[in-house]
């Protein structure tokens, strides 16, 4: 067998002699939309003997990477070949998206974009990233770390994660506008956000809570902004469901605290003038009769509230170990007939609403609706894996507001 090179192979020199014209370069050559690696267009110049022409040297045409490219480069060297495999997700929410899922062994990722080229990039970025977060960033020629490999990752194809942004935290409505105006038409105050972030330093995860009154709504994002917009859209939701029962209720939770809050300095002032004049009092006379904090006058009966605000106390301290059965014990608390009580909620048979969609986290929500002496509507909302639990979460929230203001009184008593 012969050893010589050139016995195999014919020698570059050799082909451009015979077959010059497959060595020019006129014009750039367009592989295609549909192709998941882009061309840098630069055009060449060679004459027809195979040379570059001096001053006009010319880099032949460069490869532009992306995330599918990346992504199979690096399953064909480091994960014996295998390939990643894309599927299209159906997304009712948004109909003018696509979504596609990517999944290479135990990664999986999805892309959301207004382009199926777009979404399928995005996915590949997701696996990416996972990829980087297990520390195989040198594998895939991410970068030499994990900050880097990140780094490296959102400063490519910037117009993609530019439109993942834009689809991600849904720029066609302003949910966090549309919120603020239905808190100012019903006269609630304007929504409070908390962000946290549950991923990871390659991965964020960001969870956002919107509270109004005692309603909670959450979204999740991998930016801050979006995952506020989903909460103002979810807790947007939650309101418009309940429209009915919010206009019912004009003295609504919020308005109803305002109102206890000036009751109750009322209660304080009230009490000082009956601690100046006790001494013309004789000890066997009838207490002052006091201002309640919904503003109902009431003869206090002496260890009243320190027995109503036991109770509470007891019934949360229960609940941090077990909150079932705590509607039960709201109810058996609303019919005690303690006159502290009563000067907060009026006996009555709670009214629950169970709301048909259930929140982010897949759990029921209901709103226990609570009616106070002059007729002023109190609502809490709950949360739980079953109604049952949900019911009892929205007590648990009903029995905080009697603590809070059985505690307002006993404190200006003791002035």
């Amino acid at each position: 067998m012969s050893t010589n090179l050139y016995d195999f192979f014919t020698d570059v020199e050799v082909l451009k002699s015979r077959e010059p014209e497959y060595f020019k370069c006129t014009k750039a050559v367009n592989i295609g939309y549909d192709s998941d690696e882009e061309l840098l267009h630069l055009p060449c110049n060679a004459d027809t003997n195979g040379q570059m022409k001096e001053g006009n040297m010319q880099a032949p045409p460069a490869i532009v990477k992306t995330f599918v490219s990346i992504l199979d480069e690096g399953c064909k060297k480091y994960y014996d070949g295998a390939s990643p495999r894309y599927s299209s997700i159906t997304s009712p929410e948004k109909s003018d998206t696509f979504v596609i899922q990517c999944e290479l062994r135990d990664l999986v990722g999805s892309g959301r974009a207004k382009t199926k080229k777009a979404a399928k990039q995005l996915a590949a970025k997701e696996i990416l990233l996972q990829i980087a977060e297990k520390g195989n960033h040198s594998e895939f020629g991410l970068g030499k770390s994990k900050a880097a490999a990140v780094n490296f990752l959102n400063s490519l194809m910037p117009e993609i994660s530019a439109q993942d942004e834009e689809t991600e935290g849904n720029a066609n409505e302003n949910w966090v506008g549309k919120i603020n105006e239905k808190c100012q038409r019903l006269k609630l105050r304007a929504p409070i956000y908390e962000m946290e972030d549950h991923g990871t330093q390659t991965q964020h995860l960001f969870v956002g809570t919107c509270s109004v009154c005692q309603l909670v709504a959450t979204g999740q994002g991998r930016t801050k902004k979006a995952a506020k917009m989903h909460a103002a859209q979810e807790m947007y939701k939650l309101l418009e469901e309940n429209n009915e029962l919010f206009r019912q209720g004009n003295d609504e939770l919020e308005v109803a605290m305002e109102e206890n809050m000036r009751a109750s300095e009322a209660v304080a002032i009230s009490e000082k003038e009956a601690v100046s004049s006790v001494s013309a009092h004789s000890p066997k006379e009838q207490p002052q009769p006091v201002i309640s904090p919904t503003g109902v006058v009431k003869v206090e009966e002496k260890g009243s509230d320190t027995s109503a605000l036991r109770m509470v106390r007891e019934a949360l301290l229960a609940a941090e170990t077990n909150s079932k059965g705590l509607q039960a014990k709201l109810q058996m608390i609303l019919n005690a007939g303690e006159s502290s009580i009563e000067s907060i909620f009026a006996k009555q048979e709670l009214s629950f609403t169970i709301l048909e969609q259930l929140d982010i986290n897949g759990c029921v929500q209901c709103m226990l609706k609570v009616v106070g002496p002059n007729g002023e509507a109190n609502v809490f909302g709950g949360t739980g894996q079953t109604k049952e639990a949900s019911r009892d979460c929205a007590a648990r929230a009903a029995f905080v507001y009697l603590e809070t203001f059985l505690e307002a009184a006993m404190k200006s008593q003791q002035q």
